[in-house]
């Protein structure tokens, strides 16, 4: 290999984290382990599109709680919907159509099927049966090296 390309090869990037609905509302909430994602990994974190809507949503949603959401959304990089995760989506349904995958679901998994992320989830049985992606409990993720 030439010296001028050796130096532009790079090893291989540790694949980031889709942080599913469920755990941005616990790290909301303050709940032990959660908010400590941010210190703890040395990976991108993302979220789904569907996700802001889906914590926007809530019923009764106060002026405090959108503005705890907001600052939150700005320290995790959204992914937005586009052609690639729409067919994934489409994919999944069909496939998954005998397992009940919820759409909101199923959409965040086709996030993290087209963008190659590892979904992290409190929720795993929800993901568990879904092939096409890596499925990880908050709890199970390895600590940043100090």
């Amino acid at each position: 290999m030439r010296p001028e390309l050796r130096e532009r090869v790079r090893p291989p990037a540790q694949k980031g984290l889709l942080l599913d609905t469920d755990v941005l509302i616990n790290i909301l909430k303050h709940i032990p382990g959660y908010a400590s994602l941010f210190h703890r990994q040395s990976r991108r974190l993302y979220y789904a599109s569907i996700s802001k809507k889906e914590l926007y949503g809530k019923h009764g949603l106060t002026r405090s709680e959108a503005i705890a959401i907001a600052e939150l959304l700005t320290k995790i990089r959204k992914v937005d919907l586009d052609r690639s995760i729409l067919r994934r989506y489409d994919s999944l349904l069909r496939r998954y159509h005998h397992r009940r995958l919820l759409k909101a679901d199923a959409l965040i998994a086709a996030t993290a099927w087209a963008k190659g992320l590892i979904l992290i989830t409190g929720n795993v049985t929800d993901f568990s049966f879904i092939e096409e992606i890596q499925v990880v409990s908050p709890d199970d993720l390895p600590v940043r090296p100090l």
